[in-house]
């Protein structure tokens, strides 16, 4: 499990920190990491190499438009958490879902 932020690296190992979450997490591609980032799919792009899973075993989950942008032209199966409507507003090839219950439903 990754994360892939715009903020900085530090602020992020501290609310992981804080929320007792740092040790589920095998990576960060912060903001601090790419020359471009979100929508620009360098932050997706630098997380695949991080692991050792191919792309198409690569599932990004992501809250906002512009980072779901990024993971989807980073050519990702991506999802993007939202409680609103979706029509014309969403990327293509991002699939909208309304809680992480409904991520696991999508997937599994």
């Amino acid at each position: 499990i990754g994360i892939v932020t715009s903020n900085t690296r530090k602020r992020t190992q501290t609310w992981l920190e804080a929320v007792c979450l740092s040790n589920m997490i095998d990576f960060i591609v912060s903001g601090d990491d790419v020359q471009q980032g979100k929508p620009y799919p360098e932050p997706y792009l630098l997380a695949a190499k991080c692991t050792s899973y191919s792309f198409p075993s690569i599932v990004a989950v992501e809250d906002s438009i512009q980072g779901a942008k990024s993971a989807v032209d980073a050519g990702l199966k991506t999802f993007l958490l939202t409680m609103t409507e979706v029509d014309n507003w969403c990327p293509e090839g991002v699939e909208p879902i309304r809680s992480l219950t409904h991520l696991s439903e999508r997937l599994w």
